[in-house]
């Protein structure tokens, strides 16, 4: 079985059911430059994803996210034995495009038969977007470094990180906002040889208007919306897919401490970096919300008038643990599942593992 999103193929593994949906990593800390090659080589990844990637202008070649390894962590959570998820307080990469690009190309080159996409996640401003996706189109055309792998380069537009300080509303949650990263996608288009597969990664939605805003942002910038051509109507949207969804910010977590202790945060705490030992949810405890974002999404999506939207596809992503979790998010209605806190717990590992449970 093969899963198409535009020009990208998500192939299922040979030991894999023939009812599964495949498997891949998500934007996280696990998914940096030094890690690309091992989850590519991975058997049960069908695809690789970078850790987002913050552009600036006017060199998008640079990284603007400066990591600071005393507030910017992880802690995994258990509690009595159980995992629960995990907490982190991360940012962006702290390291530019190319880097990634580089390592991409060196691990596609080496590879026999290069056949499983990666995915770059990218954010920044819509105009340092804009340049980020013509930059990837340079990348796989003509003679560009990537050109021979040209249908094996897809891009996330992440709208959605919840541990930025200084943003007030992730764009995610507005639809001015994503309208403003599909028209710079769409721009991006404009003289590029060869277009790469575009999706969003979006926020948790926790009440129907969300959703709402998403959609109607999505068919406001469809072909059928914008075309005076009928034939248009059958052009895909410049959105191909949805990642749903990131972490859900504002959640702390306490260390285990003696009784009649006062119980410190997980994360660190520091007032001089206005870090207070917040971070983003993910994992066991963020599962039920990320079903029920992608089942809604879904619904939504398929009750559009607008062939185009109808056609957008999601990948699942929260608290994918375990095979029935796989399954859980498949019937929800994801396409492709994918998982990071696992990965960042069990290393590559955990693919094997979950393919297995399948």
């Amino acid at each position: 079985m093969m899963v198409t999103i535009g020009d990208l193929h998500f192939r299922l593994p040979a030991k894999a059911p023939s009812d599964a949906t495949p498997l891949m990593n998500s934007a996280s800390p696990w998914a940096d430059v030094e890690h690309l090659h091992q989850l590519h080589e991975s058997p049960s990844t069908s695809a690789v994803t970078t850790r987002t990637v913050l552009l600036i202008q006017p060199d998008v070649g640079d990284s603007s996210f400066q990591q600071d390894d005393k507030v910017h962590t992880h802690v995994f959570l258990r509690e009595n034995g159980v995992e629960k998820g995990s907490l982190n307080s991360y940012g962006y990469a702290p390291r530019p495009l190319q880097m990634f690009l580089a390592e991409i190309r060196k691990t596609l080159s080496a590879s026999a038969n290069p056949q499983k996409p990666f995915i770059v996640s990218i954010t920044g401003d819509p105009e340092a977007v804009h340049m980020g996706l013509r930059e990837l189109s340079s990348q796989i055309s003509g003679t560009g470094p990537l050109s021979p792998w040209s249908t094996l380069l897809g891009c996330e537009i992440n709208l959605s990180c919840p541990n930025i300080r200084g943003v007030t509303v992730p764009p995610g949650y507005s639809k001015d906002g994503i309208k403003l990263f599909i028209h710079a996608a769409k721009n991006s288009r404009a003289h590029a040889r060869t277009t790469v597969t575009t999706g969003l990664k979006i926020p948790p939605y926790t009440y129907p208007a969300q959703f709402s805003q998403l959609v109607q942002a999505l068919e406001e910038t469809s072909p059928e919306a914008l075309s005076e051509s009928a034939t248009d109507g059958a052009r895909p949207h410049t959105i191909q897919f949805l990642t749903a969804i990131n972490t859900l910010g504002g959640c702390t977590w306490f260390k285990n401490e003696a009784a009649g202790h006062l119980l410190e945060p997980s994360l660190p705490v520091d007032s001089t970096k206005n870090f207070e030992g917040f971070g983003g949810l993910a994992g066991e405890s963020l599962h039920p919300l990320a079903l029920g974002t992608v089942k809604r999404l879904r619904m939504m999506l398929d009750a559009s008038q607008h062939a185009s939207v109808r056609e957008i596809k999601i990948i699942g992503v929260g608290g994918v643990t375990n095979g029935a979790a796989a399954r859980r998010m498949q019937a929800a209605g994801a396409a492709v599942v994918a998982l990071a806190t696992s990965l960042g717990r069990e290393g590559v590992v955990s693919f094997d593992r979950i393919l297995s449970e399948l």
